[in-house]
């Protein structure tokens, strides 16, 4: 027997009780509602303004945005826990412990990460150079350390950055393999991110 646990508060469990109902049934929903007053007296009036300000009416955008962050958790909970390509939403937003910090070290994320536009994994990562981005920041060093891009004029560069013992053992520890699966990661983190839908460092899927 498979047991899938998926933590969350209220609006997690609603999400997973609850589908969003179709526009037609909402439009009679809502001019169902309205009518009621008109058919209850004085008495029964006040007591259904009262229990409408009461009752907190159901956001299903928001459910169902954390419905999908439900789904993608379990799509994602056995991924193991290296360095590897993200090709999805559900990956970036569930990514290995690993790969978090190697996806905030993309400076056009971390950018965003710096003004509040993304959520940047909450409490999941932390940041230990606050401020810093790209050249300015020793991940993006590791991984950039070495890789040939082409420069403003059309050229090949490549360049090697030298910040320390500790940064120099990091950049010669990480393979080949992996920085190019960081590079390609970070591809696709720009093509999400451009696209404006959906946080890919959101565990519950916030929209940007």
């Amino acid at each position: 027997m498979q047991v899938n646990i998926v933590r969350g508060g209220e609006e997690t469990r609603l999400a997973n009780m609850y589908i969003r109902p179709t526009q037609n049934a909402l439009e009679f929903m809502q001019q169902s509602y309205q009518a009621i007053p008109q058919m209850l007296g004085n008495a029964g009036r006040a007591l259904f303004e009262t229990v409408q300000q009461t009752l907190k009416p159901l956001d299903y955008d928001l459910l169902a945005r954390v419905g999908r962050s439900m789904l993608r958790q379990v799509q994602n909970m056995w991924t193991v826990d290296e360095i590897q390509p993200l090709t999805n939403i559900g990956m970036f937003q569930n990514p290995p412990s690993t790969m978090r910090r190697w996806i905030m070290a993309e400076p056009t994320v971390r950018r965003m990460y710096r003004t509040d536009m993304v959520e940047g994994y909450g409490s999941d990562y932390i940041d230990s150079e606050p401020g810093k981005v790209g050249v300015q920041h020793s991940d993006y060093r590791i991984v950039m350390s070495g890789v040939v891009t082409e420069d403003d004029m059309g050229n090949d560069t490549y360049t090697n950055y030298y910040f320390g013992d500790v940064e120099q053992e990091e950049i010669s520890e990480m393979a080949c393999h992996e920085r190019a699966d960081i590079l390609t990661s970070w591809t696709r983190l720009r093509r999400i991110l451009s696209e404006g839908l959906d946080d890919p460092t959101s565990k519950w899927n916030a929209a940007l």
